[in-house]
């Protein structure tokens, strides 16, 4: 049995008779090598005889160690194109058939002698052909069958040099051959044992066939024209205005990039001129109708009869006659006065009688679940090339899911023109009850509260991820997620009393209470709010003046005092309440009843997070119902501070890029003195401050919760309550700062609580709550400084 000389596959010896043999040495080639390189039979001396690649690497210019074909070095990087991409070569090429060249003769024997001989004294090839403009003499003209290994072993140079001189892969000498002929022309090295071979008569007819089929490529691609005939009929009309004599200028030759010939641009610009013109010629129907009563405008791409409307536009007939307006195409006019989400609106939606023949709509509005494509619009490691060593595939999924489910239930209700974020900011009432359900059906309320017991047996998100998997960033993503709906009261609406009133519960109550109460809390049908702050103390929880006295029998608590400024209270059906008792400070759940009044506090923002003042008289408590030790109160209220504290950072960091992506669409948008607000220097500047702020917070968040999942709980008391008040203060503080660069850069509509402002104007009016909740900043950059004192060594010195 003998191996075929091209693949090493066995040969039978039964048909060794009947297969091709090279004419040296007689090995045998199969079927398959003879049916894909016929050449094999023909090379003499052969591939065997002639020694392969290796003598080829033996030539003493080439100062290199041999390699197997196929073998990558990790310093060599090719990228497969035109030869005319290349600026090295000269001139551009053509790939047309041309003529063979007949094989090497001589005995294998003869064969290093042959190539040494040769490497002195070079063969010179005659032809009498006028060579091309541009033509050098290292250049080989590729002929049909050749291969890039037949032209390797011919000249006597290393394969491999061959391909990186020539920008190949070296795949080309074994697997994809055929890249070869994607090119006209070779460039070999000097030490080539004979000068390349003159052009083939036809060489500048060819080469200028080649630039042809070249530049139709280009325009192809410039253009997005998906049939190439008519790539080549623009192309051949281009080559009758060689001199560019055309006086009309392309208004659209930007789109070109700048870097085509002569020939290319010219075709590119013929062919813009016609889409424009086509352009103008299918928008003619529209332009008809430019009066009172017969009122047409396009925006992006869609026909709309504003006939009917006109008398209803909130902003006066008078803006829709203009000339730029009535009969044209206003899409710019449009996107410079309203938000997009205004024509997805039903009632505008039916004002839509067509689209422009040809043309497509180039604002998509945003697909539920989709991440935002503009820069810093999104966490880094949720940014595309972008990687993270905290967030596994449980994350992303979480993640995932989550953008989506906000996305449909809570800012697209059905049936609803607004989203209940925005509906209930505006009317004030409490977070739809639908939305709550839906938040307890994945169950989410019990997620907000992070990592715990609380979570054991339940299936989270629809088992996206396991409750024993669950983790600080699992959390984060939730909060994150929930904060991008961009309303502050509602978001507060959207039981953060429950986040920072129902932990004492799950770590303090008895089994007693724990498993009468929060069942309902977690299935949203009851709701709990965190009762400390009062008129008479805020940061300074000790001062309180609500006090609990003992009945006689020390059965009871009897409640007396006023709470305010108490989020979701007004709603609430139980309080966790501060209370000062005789021997200190006591924590009490107190159930909404007899006694127990609550009225809502008017603040910067909605009637929606339930902001209340709450007046408890003479109310009558089970002791069964007091949180933790009597008189050890305070150890319950600072074992919440800390997840308390950090989830307002989780927002606050998370408003803040949406405010950012909210910019720079404006600044994108919006044009002044003839540009894009973005063209202005001082305007950058901004958007370069609020980028650096979030980007530098959300990395110092990621470290925190790293540690957070990382630390006991004993632990993080000790080593992070300072970095975490660091944090929110200066999450807080950046996020002012933000806020007064935005109204900056969208002017007046910053201040108008609609329209394309609206977003700015909401934040910059409630953006100071976050530095209020949970601790003062002053105070809780001292708690820093303190908690850093005590770990100073008193042996430091200068």
């Amino acid at each position: 049995m003998d191996l075929c000389i091209g693949c090493a596959s066995s040969i039978p010896a039964s048909s060794s008779t009947k297969v091709p043999v090279t004419p040296c040495c007689k090995r045998l080639i199969c079927q398959r090598c003879d049916a894909g390189n016929p050449r094999l039979k023909t090379y003499n001396p052969c591939l065997s005889c002639f020694g392969g690649v290796a003598v080829v690497n033996a030539a003493p210019e080439m100062n290199r160690t041999a390699l197997k074909v196929g073998e990558v070095e990790a310093d060599d990087v090719f990228v497969v194109g035109d030869d005319g991409d290349d600026d090295s070569e000269p001139g551009e090429r053509g790939s047309d058939d041309l003529p063979g060249y007949a094989a090497l003769d001589g005995p294998p024997i003869q064969a290093e002698a042959a190539i040494e001989e040769s490497m002195v004294a070079p063969v010179v090839e005659t032809n009498n052909t006028a060579a091309p403009a541009g033509y050098s003499k290292s250049e080989y003209w590729i002929k049909p069958r050749d291969s890039l290994m037949g032209i390797s072993l011919k000249y006597g140079v290393d394969g491999r040099a061959l391909c990186k001189l020539n920008n190949l892969p070296p795949s080309t000498l074994s697997t994809t051959p055929h890249l070869l002929h994607t090119r006209t022309t070779l460039t070999l090295p000097p030490n080539a044992r004979r000068p390349a071979s003159p052009p083939p008569p036809d060489a500048q007819e060819r080469l200028e066939k080649r630039a042809k089929e070249r530049a139709a490529k280009r325009l192809q691609f410039v253009t997005k024209e998906v049939d190439f005939r008519v790539a080549k009929a623009y192309v051949f009309l281009a080559g009758d205005d060689p001199m560019g004599t055309r006086t009309k200028e392309s208004t659209k030759r930007s789109r070109s990039g700048g870097d085509l010939s002569g020939l290319e641009e010219r075709a590119v610009d013929q062919y813009l001129d016609d889409e424009e013109w086509e352009a103008e010629q299918r928008r003619e129907e529209v332009a008809k109708h430019n009066s009172k009563g017969d009122l047409w405008v396009i925006i992006d791409a869609k026909v709309f009869d504003l006939s009917k409307f006109a008398n209803l536009h909130p902003g006066g007939l008078n803006v829709l006659l203009d000339e730029e307006v009535a009969g044209r195409d206003a899409t710019q006019v449009f996107y410079s006065l309203h938000r997009q989400e205004v024509l997805q609106k039903p009632g505008y939606v039916r004002l839509q009688i067509g689209v422009v023949e040809g043309e497509k709509s180039a604002v998509a509005p945003p697909q539920p679940g989709a991440l935002s494509q503009v820069p810093y619009a999104e966490p880094t490691w949720l940014s595309q090339g972008f990687h993270s060593p905290y967030f596994k595939e449980s994350h992303k999924k979480l993640q995932k899911e989550m953008r989506k489910f906000v996305d449909e239930v809570i800012c697209k209700q059905p049936h609803s023109v607004h989203p209940d974020g925005q509906a209930r900011e505006a009317d004030g009432k409490r977070v739809s009850q639908s939305v709550v359900d839906a938040m307890a059906a994945k169950n989410l309320h019990r997620m907000r509260l992070g990592p715990g017991k609380h979570l054991k047996g339940q299936v989270l998100f629809d088992g996206i991820v396991k409750p024993e998997e669950f983790d600080y960033f699992h959390e984060m993503i939730i909060t994150q997620e929930l904060a991008r709906v961009g309303v502050r009261g509602y978001g507060d609406g959207l039981l953060a009393g429950m986040v920072i009133g129902l932990p004492p519960v799950l770590n303090f109550a008895s089994e007693e209470l724990k498993a009468r109460i929060v069942p309902d809390i977690f299935a949203g049908k009851k709701f709990i709010s965190l009762a400390i702050s009062e008129a008479f103390a805020g940061s300074d929880v000790s001062g309180i003046k609500t006090t609990a006295t003992l009945t006689e029998d020390g059965k009871h608590w009897i409640v007396t005092g006023t709470k305010k400024w108490i989020t979701n209270g007004h709603f609430s059906d139980y309080f966790t309440v501060g209370c000062r008792t005789e021997g200190g400070f006591t924590v009490i759940l107190v159930e909404r009843g007899e006694g127990v009044e609550t009225s809502p506090i008017k603040t910067s923002y909605s009637p929606a997070a339930g902001t209340a003042y709450i007046t408890f008289d003479n109310v009558k408590v089970p002791v069964g119902n007091t949180l933790g030790p009597r008189d050890g109160g305070l150890i319950v209220m600072l074992a919440n501070f800390n997840h308390e504290r950090w989830v307002m950072c989780c927002g606050s960091s998370r408003a803040q890029r949406l405010v950012i992506e909210e910019c720079l669409k404006w600044t994108s948008q919006r044009m002044v003195f003839g540009k894009p607000l973005i063209s202005q220097a001082v305007v950058r500047a901004k958007l370069a401050n609020m980028i650096a702020r979030v980007e530098y917070l959300q990395s110092w968040l990621e470290t925190v919760t790293y540690q957070m999942n990382n630390m006991s709980y004993k632990d993080v008391s000790k080593h992070l309550a300072g970095q975490i008040g660091f944090l929110k203060m200066t999450c807080t503080r950046t996020a002012q700062e933000t806020a007064n660069e935005a109204v900056q850069v969208f002017g007046g509509r910053a201040i108008t609580k609609t329209g394309m402002g609206r977003f700015i104007e909401h934040y910059h009016t409630t953006v100071t709550f976050d530095s209020l909740l949970g601790g003062a900043e002053d105070v809780l950059g001292d708690l820093g400084v303190r908690q850093a004192m005590r770990k100073m060594p008193k042996d430091a010195r200068l």
